[in-house]
């Protein structure tokens, strides 16, 4: 189960997520079904039904619609909604439930799946902070600090608009859900020690590294291809993919250099703030068309555009868990510049996969960036260490079996 699908909505925790049903089921004994929730902007409802036709992916099923409250992260649409997934629970009768998400579907989602396939073992990958924090999981203030930890007082002061009762409330109904889930697994050793922190047992949390899907993007090319540019951002262009950072970075460099920097954006500004948009349009205008936009790509050809930078910049100013962008440029052997926070700092080892720098600091990435320029901070050839997707696949079937023979 994961909110959205690939198809339709191609974020990491979806692409991994419908990747690892289908290797499951091509590679092994194992029967995967993949459920995906949506919005009814992405997938029309069936007249009379909460489930729509996914015309690329007809064996999956698709349930739409609803009520989800991403606050509380309550999905009030009992009648239809809930109704119609345990329905489909029923009929599928599973020996595991394997959520990756319970955004669009609701925190109600657990007591659905015990109630609807009682004997069912529940297994969960934490792909962020959703649980723990209201502010879209970002684990940041909306005044843009990194929160280390979150209690009900201080989310409370955090989202105008809520107070200590209703964070409490939500808290406790997190925690009652979870008391179901068998197993947990965490893409990253960081990701595992901040639900630990939080309240989570360290022994019900297993890590496994996101898989890299090699199938859903383009076999990559030979080392021959020339870089056209020095550095490279991939991904989408809002506050916490930390664009922001990579542009005033670009800017200082070019004020440095008294010329231009050999940069490339590859992604859109459209989950921006209007707000955030206005900002990234007065740094373009700054920049003075020395940084190059390219917009939206397409997933498939990402390692070939990567293959067009010399370094790949992973600048976000929350705690990335296992990013997708940090796989890519591993896989098109690009070292990687990343902040210095989170599972991309795990990922990305100084001095052998590239450079950590200050989260959140323009200053501190132009100074590596500038350095890189000169001469004076270099790697040698980086090696591709990706996760292989068959490794991960075996590592869920362990847990799998584990939770099925009642192994801890």
């Amino acid at each position: 189960m994961a909110h959205n699908h690939p198809a339709f909505h191609a974020g990491g925790t979806e692409i991994f997520a419908k990747e690892l049903s289908a290797e499951l089921e091509k590679r092994s004994s194992v029967s995967s079904t993949f459920l995906a929730a949506a919005l009814k902007q992405h997938r029309r409802p069936h007249p009379g039904t909460s489930f729509a036709m996914e015309q690329e992916n007809p064996a999956d099923f698709v349930i739409t619609g609803g009520h989800f409250t991403p606050v509380s992260l309550s999905q009030s649409d009992t009648f239809g909604f809930l109704n119609e997934l345990a329905r489909l629970l029923s009929d599928l009768k599973p020996d595991i439930v394997h959520i990756h998400h319970i955004l669009l579907f609701g925190i109600e989602t657990f007591a659905v799946i015990r109630n609807a396939v009682p004997h069912a073992k529940i297994v969960m990958t934490l792909h962020d902070y959703y649980l723990i924090c209201a502010n879209d999981g970002l684990m940041r203030t909306t005044q843009g600090r990194l929160c280390e930890a979150a209690s009900p007082t201080k989310c409370s002061r955090c989202l105008s608009g809520e107070t200590d009762v209703t964070m409490a409330l939500r808290e406790q109904t997190v925690r009652t859900a979870l008391r179901v889930v068998d197993e947990f697994v965490a893409p990253s050793e960081f990701l595992k020690s901040v639900f630990v922190k939080w309240g989570l047992k360290a022994e019900k949390i297993r890590v496994i590294h996101n898989g890299y899907p090699l199938s859903t993007v383009e076999t990559p090319a030979q080392d021959t291809v020339c870089p056209s540019y020095d550095f490279g951002f991939f991904g989408h262009l809002n506050e916490a993919k930390g664009a922001k950072v990579f542009l005033e970075a670009c800017q200082r460099v070019q004020d440095q250099n008294s010329g231009a920097v050999s940069a490339a954006v590859y992604g859109s500004d459209r989950f921006a703030s209007d707000a955030q948009k206005e900002e990234l349009a007065e740094l373009k205008a700054a920049l003075k068309g020395k940084v190059s936009f390219f917009g939206d790509y397409d997933r498939r050809n990402v390692v070939r555009l990567m293959q067009t930078v010399r370094w790949v910049v992973v600048p976000s100013v929350w705690w990335e868990n296992d990013p997708l962008i940090v796989q890519e440029a591993k896989i098109t052997r690009r070292p990687i510049l990343c902040s210095d926070i989170g599972g991309m700092a795990e990922r990305v080892v100084p001095g052998k996969d590239g450079f950590h720098f200050r989260s959140g600091d323009a200053g501190a990435l132009a100074s590596v960036m500038q350095e890189i320029i000169s001469g004076s901070r270099s790697l040698e050839k980086t090696e591709d260490t990706s996760t292989a997707m068959p490794g991960c696949v075996e590592a869920y079937r362990e847990v799998y079996r584990d939770v099925l023979n009642d192994r801890p």
